[in-house]
Order: structure tokens, then C-alpha cells, then sequence
């Protein structure tokens, strides 16, 4: 399950119940704060003995919770040092699998200005594009060792962009595979449905597909993912 907490989210509560309903054997988390993390362990912790987390004020903070044993956490930072993307393994049944959590760049400076959308939204895209790069080279470099790979959480990328298109030639986009609809999950407000979809969960290797939703309730600007895999 991969979840975007929203740094601002006001009513934890509710988005521990989605968590708690949903049960994930892994939890992936962007936007996680120290107030967060906190609340996690303690409304969670028995559920998940294990993690690897970079909590952070604002929007760049990062964690994995986990079922299973997590191995090492590998950070990768933009130039102001703030995590876009966290590297772990799990181990299941002698098979390892190799975990990314990814926050790309946010676009919201751009959607802020729209005077200057344009010009903002491309400087945008071309540093996730930038961080996809990086993420994708690691990992490429890592495919031997691991029977599967899952590359989940908040991309900030709509599904009709270039750079995705790039990404589903290597990758197998879980709610195109075994969701159904689009897997809309952005902006969840109560004004609103969500019109657009900028959370994935992505897997190759021998990974088998059963099932994918877009999980409602919760206080979060976005609707958690979460989809049920035979690894």
C-alpha cells in the first residue's frame, strides 16, 4: 500500500483507520513528519515491527513500515538534501525483493502560478525526469540480484506523460494490470472527486497481480493504493 499522509492532515485518525481496514504486509508513506511518525508507531506499531524511515518537516519526509524485515535504507536527495526517493529489501520465502519509495518533485509552485504554469510545469517535469533517472540507473544496476522489484509511491506524474510512457516499458503498472477504472486518487477533498492519478505501484520480475484499488476515506489530499501481489 502506498500512501501520501499530507503533511497538513489534520484528522490522523481517519487515515490510520484506512491503514488498520486495509491491513498491507507493506506500508509505503511520503509526506511523513516527525508528528507522523509518532502517530504511526504508536497507532500501528504492533502491527508493523519493522521500518525504515526519514521523517522530515513539510512534504519530503519518507518511510517504509513492514511485516517482514526490512534491510538497509539507501536515501536519495536532491540538492537541498531532502529524500526523493528511499532503497530497501525484504526477504519472503529465500526470494529477495527489492523496495523503492519514491516522492518525485512536486509541481504545486507550478499550479500556484498560473501565470507562469508553463514555463514552471517544464522545470518541473525535467527534474523528475532528472530523479526518475537516477532512481531507474540504481536499480537497473541492482535487477540480478533480486527475484522482484517494486518501484511505489507518489510520482507526481500523470499516467499521459512522456517519462511514464518510458517508465511502463520496464515497469508493470499494478492498477492497469488488475484495478479497475483509471485509479484516480487526486485531489481527495470533500468538495471534490479526484480527477487525476499520481500514485503507483509498480512492479517487474516474477510478480503476479491479483488485485488493485484506490482505497476512500482517509484526511489526506490523496487516496492511498493498494494492490494484493503473489511475489
Amino acid at each position: 500500500m502506498t500512501y501520501n499522509l499530507y503533511f497538513k492532515n489534520r484528522n490522523s485518525e481517519s487515515s490510520i483507520k484506512v491503514i488498520r481496514n486495509a491491513n498491507p504486509d507493506i506500508l509505503f508513506v511520503q509526506e511523513l513528519t516527525s508528528a507522523w511518525k509518532a502517530i504511526l508507531e504508536k497507532s500501528l506499531g504492533k502491527q508493523y515491527p519493522y521500518h525504515k524511515t526519514k521523517p522530515q518537516e513539510g512534504t519530503h519526509g519518507i518511510g517504509i513500515y513492514s511485516k517482514y524485515p526490512l534491510k538497509g535504507s539507501t536515501l536519495l536527495v536532491n540538492r537541498n538534501k531532502l529524500p526523493y526517493a528511499q532503497l530497501s529489501e525484504i526477504k519472503i520465502k529465500g526470494k529477495r525483493i527489492q523496495l523503492v519509495n519514491v516522492h518525485l518533485a512536486s509541481p504545486a509552485v507550478a499550479v500556484e502560478n498560473r501565470d507562469r504554469f508553463a514555463s514552471l510545469y517544464w522545470q518541473n517535469y525535467k527534474q523528475r525526469a532528472k530523479e526518475l533517472n537516477k532512481i531507474s540507473a540504481i536499480i537497473h544496476r541492482d535487477k540480478g540480484q533480486f527475484e522482484s522489484q517494486l518501484l511505489v509511491g507518489d510520482l507526481n506524474t500523470l499516467f499521459v506523460e512522456p517519462i511514464f510512457q518510458s517508465l511502463k516499458k520496464d515497469w508493470v503498472n499494478t492498477y492497469q494490470k488488475c484495478g479497475g477504472g483509471l485509479g484516480l486518487n487526486f485531489p481527495n477533498s470533500s468538495r471534490s472527486k479526484p480527477i487525476m492519478t499520481l500514485d503507483y505501484i509498480m512492479a517487474r520480475g516474477k510478480v503476479n497481480c491479483i488485485e488493485a484499488s484506490v482505497l476512500k476515506g482517509g484526511n489526506s489530499d490523496h487516496l492511498p493504493i493498494l494492490a494484493e501481489l503473489e511475489l
